[in-house]
């Protein structure tokens, strides 16, 4: 299953962040283990960079909050093309989604986006067992 994560679920996870972080240690364990295949935004690295480095307090820990989702994940190109081509529709969240649906429909994948509610329900049914 090829899955686009939303950045809160991999803070959730990196940070430890509660009441989430257990649900979010699933959803990487699934990855680990080749279950899930995990995408994020090319802009998820800057603002996992900016949040870590505020939450922690530290460059360093920012700069390893990064490297590890660059491990695991596969990742979205935002580019300038994607840009212009999805500019007209820059209004969120429907701008975030259609990048999501531009780079999927460019690799010829089904997505599925997991924003966090939506990251709750799909772990209740598919990875609790």
């Amino acid at each position: 299953m090829r899955v686009l994560i939303d950045t809160n679920i991999v803070l959730d996870f990196l940070l430890q962040r509660e009441p989430f972080s257990q649900d979010a240690e699933l959803l990487f364990q699934a990855i680990d283990v080749g279950e899930v295949v995990g995408y994020v935004t090319a802009t998820t690295l800057t603002d996992i960079f900016y949040i870590s480095r505020r939450h922690t307090r530290s460059i360093e820990q920012a700069r390893q909050a990064v490297s590890e989702t660059l491990t695991v994940m596969m990742i979205c190109p935002v580019d300038r093309p994607v840009m212009e081509l999805l500019g007209h529709e820059m209004v969120f969240p429907t701008f975030v989604f259609r990048i999501r649906q531009y780079y999927f429909a460019q690799v010829g994948e089904e997505e599925i986006p997991l924003e966090r509610h939506y990251w709750l329900m799909l772990n209740q049914s598919v990875f609790s067992s």
